[in-house]
């Protein structure tokens, strides 16, 4: 969690609230802004050669990956491919063509898991709406060498392990494994193809049974760079290969002029202990260099080879969250321009250098993501840079200023607490990019916010919602929500505890969260599945309700919260639906249908209140006994009372009070007097909101 040392008042008003054609049915207001935000961890990213549109992949549901290309202007998606995330390997957007690329699979007898092909891969078009490979449904797989069921291929050989692009688009070079447990290098041209077999393979390079324990491509696919560890972990040896003769120059050992530093994290490999950053030209390398007092990077020209110099230091910030001073350890992304002048590089104080990789000049930060960026890339042309966090929010920055294009407005990480005001007119939100914010609940706008809010304090409201307590590094701070300024912290702000996130009355309809994306809710009564509503992108969560019961919140990955109109009359009908007007046909699914089919027929008869109160009464009688109770019976009670609650008519809530006086001791009088008490705690007439 990043660690801000201001805690200015931020401007009052951020972000306008969404248009109404923006929001998904059923929804009355987002607080936030869902734009150039992925709903989740981005794995790879590409800007178009031209800058004007961006792809990232990232995953989207259980085991799925969604491959989106998105319109750099607006920051809306302009299509998506759902791929298996088991199979999909990478993608390249280059002035050669936009590329993705996924093993292939055999899908499987019907009911059957498909088989991963791991020694054969898939090339196509991902600016192509209908280019996707066929989707293989996310169950494990067979893999075809052993026949055994895995969740993952097991080391199968032969196999394609790595995929690695030149920046160009135009080749793809491919770690291949044998069966023997040999190793080499395939460089195929790059086209759209359903197999390798009908791509043209233009180099191999063979690596023996040693192998590499890193590979990297030059930006126009003619040179393959391999690494291997010497020893010491900060010393690399790395050879220069000719994809066109697959022959080899000297290899050359390299090390960090500043040698390996006292806490250098290793990459995915585990062996190599540096980020490896090969110039488009295929000639130099970059790496992180972590010394005592210093740290930065030097530069290492390989071919010909000289010796390793200095590029940038810069000296030590202050130790972090994690324990460790920002540049002690190397990790996030990386990315040259075109012509290799300039290198765009993360780090772990969530800063993006761009720097002269030939003179070491720092030229720009790029600031204003909440974590540290995993991806970055350059337009062919220059013109755009792109940087994307692990939290899912993607920025565009001009390649000649280093300004942002793009600056996205609301939260900037997924909201982890929110507190409903106690008049449930305005929500209170903290997200870990250390800000809070206050938002209208009715029209999606944002009030105010401030930043430098730690979270070791949830914020809270105080003083009847007119002002708000929150954390800094340092101590709790309390702000006047109508000013913006400072004022004395009440005195019991210690023992303040923050409520539950939203205040909430006992619900006919539980919400659940989904990991793609939707909220369920489920019938109290049968625990049957009632309705699904989805608005987020990647992960949902379902705050509560507010304490009327008339609106749902939920929270999403996409870092905005969705208002939702809970209300029986708002609830979006099918056709079908729309066009029953058999009043016996509705009765008789509210009766007896299962959850999802009994609401629809519900929210159908409460179209017409005051048709739905004349069905109730001629349908439901007070009791005369408990004696005659069932589980049938009950639950046509409990979704017939909940309808008249939901009606909130004079006439509805009259025949509540009919229904109220029957025998005490039967569930329809028992239920009566209780939606009776929920109508009288809340004050709530749905009719009127």
């Amino acid at each position: 969690m990043s660690r801000v040392a201001c805690s200015l008042v931020l401007l009052a008003v951020v972000s306008a609230p969404a248009r109404a054609a923006d929001l998904p049915p059923g929804a009355l207001a987002r607080l936030g802004d869902d734009r150039f935000r992925t709903g989740g961890y981005v794995s790879h990213l590409a800007l178009s050669p031209d800058g004007k549109q961006f792809a990232t992949a990232h995953h989207t549901g259980p085991g799925l990956v969604a491959l989106t290309v998105w319109d750099a202007e607006t920051g809306r998606p302009v299509h998506e491919h759902a791929v298996n995330d088991k199979l999909f390997k990478g993608l390249v957007w280059g002035k050669g063509g936009a590329h993705a690329v996924a093993w292939r699979a055999e899908p499987g007898p019907p009911g059957k898991p498909a088989k991963i092909l791991a020694d054969d891969f898939r090339v196509w078009d991902f600016t192509d709406p209908k280019a996707a490979p066929p989707l293989v449904s996310p169950r494990v797989f067979i893999e075809r060498v052993t026949a055994t069921i895995h969740d993952v291929p097991s080391r199968s050989r032969p196999a394609y392990t790595d995929f690695l692009f030149s920046a160009d688009g135009t080749r793809v070079a491919a770690r291949w494994e044998s069966a023997d447990e040999k190793h080499a290098v395939h460089v195929f041209e790059l086209k759209p193809a359903d197999t390798a077999a009908k791509l043209n393979r233009v180099g191999t390079i063979d690596l023996g049974a040693e192998g590499a324990e890193a590979v990297r491509i030059s930006a126009d696919g003619e040179t393959v760079v391999t690494f291997r560890t010497l020893a010491n972990a900060g010393e690399l040896t790395v050879t220069s290969w000719d994809v066109a003769s697959g022959k080899p120059a000297k290899p050359v050992r390299a090390t960090s002029a500043a040698g390996p530093g006292p806490s250098l994290a290793r990459n995915e490999s585990e062996r190599i202990a540096h980020r490896l950053m090969l110039a488009p030209d295929g000639r130099s390398l970059v790496i992180h260099a972590a010394g005592e007092k210093e740290w930065g990077f030097d530069r290492i020209d390989i071919n010909p080879f000289r010796k390793t110099r200095e590029l940038i230091r810069l000296p030590y910030g202050p130790v972090g969250a994690h324990g460790h001073r920002p540049g002690e350890r190397d990790g996030g992304a990386s990315a040259f321009s075109a012509s290799g002048g300039v290198l765009v590089v993360a780090t772990q104080d969530h800063t993006t250098l761009v720097i002269d990789s030939f003179t070491g000049k720092e030229l720009g930060r790029l600031e204003g993501h909440a974590d540290t960026p995993d991806n970055v890339a350059v337009s062919a042309d220059g013109t755009r840079i792109a940087t994307a966090d692990s939290l899912g929010l993607v920025r565009l920055w001009d390649a000649k200023t280093y300004r942002p294009v793009n600056d996205p407005p609301g939260h900037r990480a997924p909201v982890e607490h929110a507190e409903l005001s106690p008049d449930g007119k305005r929500l209170l939100t903290w997200a870990p990019d250390e800000t809070v914010r206050l938002w209208d609940v009715a029209t999606g706008k944002e009030l105010r916010a401030f930043a430098g809010a730690t979270g070791d304090y949830q914020p809270v409201f105080v003083s009847g919602g007119t002002a708000v307590v929150y954390s800094n590094k340092k101590s709790l701070i309390a702000r006047d929500l109508q000013t913006g300024l400072e004022v004395p912290l009440p005195d019991d702000a210690k023992e303040l505890k923050p409520r539950a996130a939203i205040l909430s009355t006992e619900r006919l309809s539980e919400p659940v969260s989904g990991k793609d994306g939707e909220i369920r809710l489920y019938e109290a009564a049968s625990g049957e599945l009632r309705r699904t509503i989805r608005g987020h992108r990647g992960r949902a969560c379902a705050l509560g309700f507010t304490p009327d019961g008339s609106r749902l919140l939920t929270a999403g990955e996409d870092h905005t919260v969705l208002v939702w109109d809970m209300r029986l009359q708002a609830v979006p009908l099918p056709d079908a639906i729309k066009k029953e007007t058999n009043a016996a046909k509705l009765w008789e699914t509210l009766a007896t249908g299962k959850a999802d089919a009994a609401f629809l027929a519900m929210a159908r008869i409460s179209r017409e209140p005051d048709a739905a109160v004349k069905l109730a009464k001629m349908r439901l009688k007070p009791a005369a006994t408990g004696d005659d109770d069932t589980d049938a019976t009950n639950l046509t009670d409990c979704r017939a009372v909940e309808l008249l609650e939901a009606l909130g008519t004079d006439e509805a809530k009259a025949l509540l009070k009919e229904l109220a006086a029957g025998e005490a001791k039967a569930f329809r009088t028992q239920e009566a007097k209780r939606a009776l008490e929920r109508i009288e705690a809340v004050g709530y007439n749905p009719k009127s909101k």
